[in-house]
């Protein structure tokens, strides 16, 4: 049975409306063929990529379709913004909000998110909470960012589409959160990251608080395409981890960012016991191999080497045995911060070390094996008393 629990984490109130932007005459016949699709096309991520695809060239003219089909068709769901299923996949919240056609702002964002990414555009959901008039809204909010045209621009489809008028969703199509420059959002909206402003000279939570920002040359500067850049090419705990880094050090300064800044260190956490366990797991059957391996060259010198095989056959088992322990040992390098797991790990690669030692020894001895010739090498297998008679 999926939980519904209350959480102060991405969630938002929508905002009071703005005036629509002259812009949007230029799209209103993108907008009238965007509004003409077929329900049945409305139904999967797919089917509305598809429409679009086959109706604008210009990647303009698809994000804008992408956008208005979102603000002009989903509902707030205002009765259910303080509720979040943790159950729930990605891919079941955008289903849930294409069948009911409501949502929430992740389920806006991650809608948009979709789409974009199906278009092929570099997309990006972003996470942060919003300040209007002033005043900083009690709950946190999810917006996104598309890269196209060479250049960053943020789009806010949940604040495109509407605003909460005393508890009642009222829709109204606001241009103002279609592709605005990030220096012009970053006065509502502030990511927790400070990564997702896509500034050189970023605000910090205080001073998007106060509305106060000190002059360029008072700041740091941050080359955030270069970072960008390197975040994409990081798995996802590197991901978070850096993420985690940037989070605190713009200042913890309300309930909102607290709990973000905890839900990111708790999926670290939880990343690093699951790759711990993964690569220890998976060391753990290289390692069985490799005994197999060893378990079947001595079986085969208990038996003399009958029958004879190939010299390369045979040192094949040994190779098999050195390769397997090297990969046990390489995963054991890999576990990243083991705080609490060191003694384990250490009594484990002592295991791996003494099968090594074994497979050395019978490795030397194969050495001498290969040097000798046939005759000699059947009298390797026997050992002598004093009047030189073999005693087996």
């Amino acid at each position: 049975m999926k939980i519904l629990v209350l959480i102060l984490l991405l969630s938002v109130g929508i905002t009071s409306s703005y005036s629509q932007s002259p812009d949007s005459i230029g799209f209103s016949e993108v907008d009238r063929i965007m509004l003409e699709i077929p329900k049945e096309k409305t139904e999967t991520v797919s089917g509305i990529t598809e429409y679009i695809l086959s109706k604008f060239d210009s990647e303009q003219d698809r994000l804008r379709a992408a956008f208005i089909w979102i603000a002009s068709n989903i509902e707030y769901d205002i009765a259910n913004m303080y509720t979040i299923n943790f159950e729930e996949t990605q891919d079941e919240r955008i289903e849930k909000v294409l069948r009911t056609r409501k949502g929430v702002c992740s389920g806006y964002a991650l809608l948009f998110n979709k789409i974009c990414t199906e278009l092929g555009f570099k997309s990006y959901e972003i996470q942060g909470y919003t300040k209007q008039k002033g005043v900083l809204a009690n709950l946190s909010h999810s917006w996104n960012a598309v890269f196209f045209d060479g250049n960053w621009y943020i789009f806010d489809p949940t604040w495109g589409a509407g605003y909460n008028n005393q508890g009642k969703f009222v829709r109204k199509i606001n241009d103002a959160y279609f592709k605005a420059e990030p220096a012009a959002m970053i006065h509502s909206h502030m990511p927790f990251d400070y990564l997702w402003q896509f500034l050189y000279y970023p605000l910090t939570n205080e001073e998007f608080t106060k509305g106060k920002s000190p002059a360029e040359d008072e700041k740091t500067y941050f080359n955030y395409s270069d970072t960008l850049a390197i975040y994409e090419q990081q798995d996802t705990l590197q991901q978070l981890l850096s993420s985690a880094y940037r989070i605190e050090k713009n200042g913890v300064s309300n309930a909102m960012i607290f709990e973000k800044l905890k839900s990111v260190r708790s999926e670290i956490e939880y990343l690093k016991d699951t790759e711990t366990i993964s690569l220890y797991n998976s060391a753990i059957e290289d390692n069985a191999l490799a005994v197999a391996y060893m378990n079947q060259y001595t079986a085969y010198w208990n038996n003399q080497f009958k029958p004879l095989k190939p010299d390369e056959e045979i040192q094949a088992m040994l190779d098999a045995a050195v390769d397997k322990l090297s990969s046990a040992k390489g995963k054991l390098e890999q576990i990243r911060y083991d705080e609490g797991k060191e003694k384990m790990i250490k009594e484990f690669k002592s295991v791996l070390d003494s099968n090594l030692k074994q497979v050395e020894e019978f490795q030397q001895w194969l050495d001498t094996y290969f040097s000798k010739s046939k005759i000699q090498r059947k009298s390797m297998f026997y050992k002598y008393n004093w009047f030189g008679i073999p005693l087996n």
